[in-house]
């Protein structure tokens, strides 16, 4: 094994203390009910005792003579009812750059169409890479796809290059 990649985001939802993304809770967000299953009484418990596991594996791997890289999911999710949205969330703070279907309807999930969207993940992810000493970066695109949608950058940049509006065209 010459590397291990430990994710630090899940969208922006953290498992470390972040001051631009929000601390992976039982709270609001509904994450409440796998909270067992996610280990966040040990993540809680580990952190008041000004332990991050992060940094932990990190200093460990690199004793060990091993890079180590971090992880980010890049969509930034929302959350689907019953549950309510973390009051931190990117997507409850900003509804107005949430992803829009084809029939017109803004679903909980950020679009990377908005240059805020983008300048937020670029943000988490600086902030980690200065907290942590890491030898690289993932970026996981693959968890939670859908990065865009009909937005009005999408549908403005789409009618500028073929003339027609996108949510006209056949989707295949």
């Amino acid at each position: 094994v010459a590397k291990l990649i430990w994710n630090v985001a899940y969208g922006d939802m953290t498992n470390y203390p972040s001051k631009v993304g929000y601390l992976l809770s039982t709270g609001e967000d509904g994450v409440g009910n796998h909270a067992e299953e996610m280990g966040i009484d040990n993540l809680k418990a580990l952190l008041s005792k000004g332990i991050v596991p992060a940094q932990v594996a990190l200093e460990h791997a690199h004793r060990l003579g091993m890079k180590f890289d971090i992880y980010f999911r890049m969509a930034i999710q929302g959350s689907t009812p019953p549950f309510q949205l973390h009051p931190k969330s990117f997507v409850r703070r900003h509804p107005e750059f949430r992803i829009v279907s084809k029939n017109g309807v803004a679903v909980s999930k950020a679009s990377y169409a908005f240059p805020q969207t983008r300048q937020f993940m670029l943000s988490l992810i600086r902030e980690a890479t200065e907290r942590f000493d890491v030898d690289g970066v993932q970026l996981c695109f693959i968890r939670g796809p859908e990065y865009i949608g009909y937005e009005q950058p999408v549908v403005d940049d789409f009618k500028k290059k073929y003339g027609e509006d996108p949510r006209s065209v056949a989707e295949d």
